[in-house]
């Protein structure tokens, strides 16, 4: 089980202020501060509180509770060999001379230190999480908020034992295993999160650390992109009769701008009846689609290789995907050798989406034609559009926002350039976006669906309107929900 928190002194508010408060895991909830001399953000977890006495009662009942259920140390990476509510049903029946209040405290305490990420747990079950991140021992771990980026938050391992300790139960979650002989963790939890850690200082200097890279349950939607302003109802619109009409697609931005959460969203306008077949290294994409295969490579140590057995990369898994017949090829992130195979794919006819780290036409076409991906330019004018994505900074609060969408037209037999048409460009300055070009994708779309320029547009608008329908029928319902 993940070893139980010190006490800690209640928080004192002099000097602070609550920017937003909202409910976490059980009885605790999260606590969004400014500090009022500096404007620095903190992130703090209030969880129920126990006095010295307290934690004494609590460290006897673990104790208590071991000897009677031994089993329970046998853990495996699905959990404990044993039920979670024979531990509970035991731990009330051993509650003599403790008053109600503190016994819903302990179980807390209990359910977050066996069955769930003991001192983390709260910030795991926190959806507005995207990372946390731990550099060492005594020094307070620090996650990123969607909302308003890197937070320092109240939580610290405060010896190099405890860390190390929460690092091989970690490992343990993704049914691996850390030590001093084989210090890397590099693992995905049963609920899809990546865990990174490094053990003890064979690497880092500071001692053992982690990052939790989590997965992202709620799958991200086009309501939830209209409702964050990453875009608008014209953009969404021309992404649905884009993936509707099987026109390949990449998404790029830097880290953090939320490419893989806008590939999600744009899936969802793939028709039912299609096929999908995703490519990825870590499970990070949660497209729901009634006809969608997940891959994901693998890697088996050196000292487990025997006959028969083999790694498997994403340039294999490609290769693959292009014998099984899907009508999407979705690559999480292309970096490698299995780029050339899926622009070799699109030069075949298949439709392909995948995520890229590049914040314009130039960068992007430098980076597909260098090491290691080394794509010709004429196989490069065969993906047909390219959205970009930036964030920023807004006062306390994070923007993430579509800066451009640009179509690829051909490469230039003179001088070789690689042409490309801007459709849709972002004003910052009044948050909207400008239709900044004619678009040859519904040009196109005129002749392949023998329509008139006016009959295109009347699809376009009934798209942008089912768009702002279904957006308003989420807000209500989630509005609905929060009343109750």
């Amino acid at each position: 089980m993940f070893q139980s928190s010190p006490p800690e002194e209640p928080l004192n508010m002099e000097g602070f202020r609550i920017i937003e408060k909202y409910p976490a895991v059980n009885n605790s909830s999260i606590l969004i501060l400014e500090k009022t001399d500096d404007l620095e953000l903190y992130y703090y977890i209030k969880e129920p509180e126990l006095s010295r006495e307290d934690w004494k009662t609590y460290d006897d009942l673990k104790r208590r509770l071991e000897t009677y259920l031994p089993e329970i140390m046998l853990e495996s990476g699905s959990g404990f060999g044993v039920n979670r509510e024979d531990v509970l049903r035991y731990c009330r029946a051993n509650f003599s001379g403790t008053d109600k209040d503190l016994q819903k405290k302990l179980l807390y305490y209990i359910v977050r230190d066996y069955f769930g990420y003991g001192i983390i747990d709260a910030v795991v079950n926190d959806t507005n999480i995207e990372d946390i991140s731990c550099v060492g021992p005594g020094i307070p771990l620090f996650v990123y908020h969607s909302k308003y980026d890197v937070l320092k938050t109240n939580l610290i391992f405060r010896t190099p034992d405890s860390l190390s300790s929460f690092l091989v139960r970690l490992a343990q979650k993704c049914n691996r295993s850390i030590s001093v002989r084989n210090p890397i963790l590099d693992g995905t939890t049963s609920e899809g999160h990546r865990i990174e850690g490094t053990y003890g200082r064979e690497i880092t200097s500071l001692g053992s650390s982690f990052t939790i890279r989590m997965f992202r349950k709620k799958v991200f939607t086009p309501a939830d992109i209209l409702n964050s302003g990453m875009a608008d109802s014209n953009i969404l619109a021309y992404l649905w009769l884009a993936v509707e009409n099987l026109e390949s697609a990449m998404i790029a931005g830097p880290p953090g701008s939320g490419k893989t959460s806008f590939l999600n969203a744009m899936m969802s306008f793939a028709p039912s009846n299609t096929k999908i077949l995703t490519i990825e290294e870590t499970r990070e994409l949660n497209i729901q689609h009634p006809n969608c295969v997940s891959t994901a490579t693998r890697e088996i140590p050196s000292e487990m290789m025997g006959y028969g057995t083999q790694n498997l990369t994403l340039f294999d898994l490609v290769k693959s995907a292009m014998r099984q017949r899907p009508t999407y090829i979705v690559v999480g992130e292309v970096r490698g050798e299995e780029t050339y195979s899926l622009f070799q794919a699109m030069s075949t006819g298949h439709t392909t989406y995948s995520t890229i780290h590049a914040d314009s036409i130039e960068s992007l076409v430098n980076r597909l034609e260098s090491e290691p991906m080394r794509i010709p330019r004429i196989l490069i004018s065969g993906l047909r559009i390219v959205i970009f994505l930036t964030y920023y900074r807004s006062g306390n609060r994070i923007r993430r926002r579509i800066s451009e969408i640009d179509e690829i037209s051909g490469v230039d037999s003179r001088n070789g350039d690689v042409l490309y048409n801007s459709v849709f460009r972002f004003n910052p300055i009044n948050e909207s976006w400008l239709m900044a070009g004619e678009s040859l994708f519904l040009d196109r779309l005129t002749e392949r669906m023998n329509e008139t320029p006016q009959g295109i547009k009347a699809i376009f608008e009934k798209r942008k309107n089912e768009l702002i329908k279904l957006y308003q029928k989420e807000s209500n319902g989630s509005k609905t929900e929060e009343n109750k």
